[in-house]
């Protein structure tokens, strides 16, 4: 049963990638599924340290638009961006630093907002992402019967 499982995870990876994964792929004897996820996993996401700084970097500079109308999407996104790197890395990124990285990089009405909360907020990321997204919510225009 194992052996049909593995073969069936390759059969699904050698329809859907395709370049240098497929290479991977190929060199994988005896179309061993879950060791050809393993060896695209490693030449995909390697542990190494050059990697998990860009992450961070990516983590601690967001390159979020400045449009305060889709920063509750983008907010998502960067956590799931955080969320990997702390994966990647098993370091939690303090809540300091992630309320800080918010407040540093938010459109100007957020920040506006951030300066208006309790100080204590600034430290505690779920109090402040529940604030946040308390704020972002009602600036929404809802229609006659309720909905978006």
């Amino acid at each position: 049963m194992e052996n049909a499982h593995s073969s069936l995870i390759y059969d699904v990876l050698v329809q859907y990638v395709g370049g240098r994964a497929m290479s991977v792929l190929r060199a994988v004897k005896g179309a061993n599924g879950a060791e050809a996820w393993r060896q695209i996993v490693r030449e995909y996401e390697p542990k190494d340290a050059s990697r998990y700084a860009a992450m961070l970097c990516g983590v601690m500079q967001p390159r979020w638009s400045g449009d305060v109308h889709v920063f509750e999407l983008e907010i998502r996104a960067w956590e799931e961006q955080l969320r990997r790197y702390e994966d990647a890395t098993a370091v939690r990124v303090p809540d300091e630093i992630r309320c800080a990285t918010v407040a540093k990089y938010a459109p100007a009405e957020v920040k506006d907002f951030l300066k208006m909360v309790p100080n204590d907020i600034l430290g505690n990321y779920e109090l402040l992402r529940t604030r946040l997204m308390t704020f972002l919510q009602r600036g929404r225009a809802f229609g006659s019967d309720g909905t978006l």
